[in-house]
């Protein structure tokens, strides 16, 4: 990486030594607005933009082929054979009228119903009535299997069509909480052995580290897919979706996480940039499953806990804001990207500081050959003016065939705690094809373009001898999937 300007690192460094918790004053927040205000839905399109470069379409020769599902253990093989999970969590709001359904799939463009732990069997079943074609649903259910509000549990009703699976209980904080959830697991795989058993992490308490309690979890409950929520922009973040990543990479389960759009009269709520690179943020780290926390809830919840996606919060009689539409758009993105990142391992995740004073911890900062990616030369930020600072994320993956990818994302965002905000940054990427196969082509990438779903051409700049670099702009929280061009085809699914 290029060196900082030396007057830069020194006032940087000087505000780490002051506390690089202490938040930066965040822009305001745009004030509820309709549908012509908002973020477009599918902004990537228009905020991703080469510097020296035009696309092109990529014709496609031949279709990818996954590992056949039966050879995989069950979340992996769910995963892979059914479109991504992507919801907003409704608790305790009740059954919801016919054009709320249609709003939540046509308008919001999530992809399965996401219940609470007082869903099943009503709410369920009043979602199903409204017959909305993309109907699934999945359910939070207590840790003995239980709605707390009707006495019965999974095996006392007949399972609603659609039916996904259950996610036991919430947050377990120690070894107790991890006990009792046995009972709700049990009764599932007693009576819906096809429902996937999800476990969904937060923070441990005194008696435990996050990392034991999370392994001791996953050996005891055995579950399908773990989860977890931490809802903040600080690095925080970075270093929780690193461990469960790390969980679920080991433990062949595949891995989801609840995106912050809560607020609750003293937090800082997300903005526009906020939402984009938080939901953005689990596609680097290889997260196939996606929820925003808090859709809707009841009156009594909404004076404690609200959503931010709605004005007139607290029941179905709500209006949808401008944030509503941001994560609308943000849906359909994570939708396209999740396509390909399903069908794809992660194997590395690196982030590119302008300081190493200030790094989440447990990540490793960028350095040739990570990630195993051999022609990778260069991940920096450019243009910036006098003080100002970019950051960036990168996450590396293989699919089936080996074949390499990577996705960059630009991490700022209004929210964090350092450096300060900018709204988009100037990306180059260096590259050394010596050695390279013939079947590789040095002049191109490809990319996955998240607006249409298409594979384009990525023309590379040559700089000579063997070397290329690309110069691209994306805005706060954006990301970018590359492929190197060999010929083989670009792993999507149908």
């Amino acid at each position: 990486m290029r060196p900082m300007r030396p007057l830069a690192l020194t006032l940087l460094a000087a505000l780490c030594l002051l506390g690089c918790d202490a938040p930066v004053q965040p822009l305001a927040t745009p004030p509820g607005a309709p549908p012509a205000d908002a973020e477009e839905p599918t902004s990537t399109a228009t905020t991703e933009s080469s510097t020296s470069t035009t696309t092109t379409t990529t014709p496609t020769t031949t279709d990818y082929v996954t590992t056949d599902p039966a050879d995989l253990p069950p979340g992996l093989a769910w995963i892979r054979s059914n479109q991504p999970f992507i919801s907003g969590l409704a608790t305790h709001v009740g059954a919801p009228p016919l054009g709320e359904v249609n709003r939540y799939y046509d308008d919001f463009h999530a992809t399965a119903t996401h219940l609470w732990i007082t869903g099943l069997p009503f709410e369920a079943e009043a979602w199903a009535a409204a017959n909305h074609p993309d109907f699934r649903w999945l359910s939070w259910i207590e840790a003995d299997g239980i709605n707390p509000h009707t006495g019965t549990g999974v095996g006392d009703y007949p399972v609603t069509p659609g039916r996904i699976g259950y996610q036991i209980w919430d947050e377990p904080r120690n070894l107790d909480d991890v006990d009792a959830m046995m009972v709700g697991v049990d009764r599932v795989r007693q009576n819906d052995p096809d429902g996937l058993v999800v476990v969904n992490f937060g923070n441990a308490d005194e008696s435990i580290s996050e990392r034991d309690l999370y392994e001791y979890a996953l050996q005891v409950l055995d579950p399908d897919v773990i989860a977890y929520d931490y809802y903040s922009s600080s690095h925080g973040e970075y270093e929780r979706a690193g461990l469960i990543r790390e969980l679920g990479l080991a433990n062949d389960v595949p891995y989801w996480r609840y995106i912050d759009s809560f607020g609750d009269y003293g937090r800082h709520e997300p903005s526009h940039q906020d939402l984009r690179w938080g939901a953005l943020l689990g596609l680097v780290y290889g997260f196939s499953g996606h929820t925003w926390f808090l859709y809707e809830t009841d009156p009594g919840t909404a004076a404690v806990v609200y959503t931010t996606l709605f004005d007139n919060v607290g029941s179905w009689a709500h209006s949808p804001n401008a944030l509503f539409w941001t994560a609308a758009g943000l849906n359909q993105e994570l939708e396209t990207y999740a396509r390909t990142v399903n069908l794809l391992t992660s194997t590395d995740i690196r982030y590119i500081p302008e300081t190493v004073l200030y790094m989440p911890d447990d990540t490793l900062p960028w350095s040739v050959g990570a990630g195993g990616d051999p022609w990778l030369t260069a991940v920096e930020g450019i243009h910036e003016g006098f003080l100002e600072t970019q950051e960036w994320s990168i996450g590396f993956f293989e699919d089936d065939d080996g074949e390499a990818y990577f996705m960059v994302q630009n991490a700022a965002r209004e929210g964090a705690d350092f450096p300060l905000y900018r709204p988009r940054g100037d990306l180059r990427l260096g590259f050394d094809f010596g050695g390279a196969p013939p079947n590789v082509d040095s002049t191109r990438l490809t990319r996955l373009d998240a607006a249409t779903g298409a594979v384009v051409d990525v023309p590379l700049t040559w700089l000579g001898g063997t070397e290329a670099e690309l110069e691209w702009t994306l805005d706060a929280g954006d990301v970018l999937l590359l492929k190197y061009a060999t010929g083989a085809p670009f792993a999507q699914m149908p």
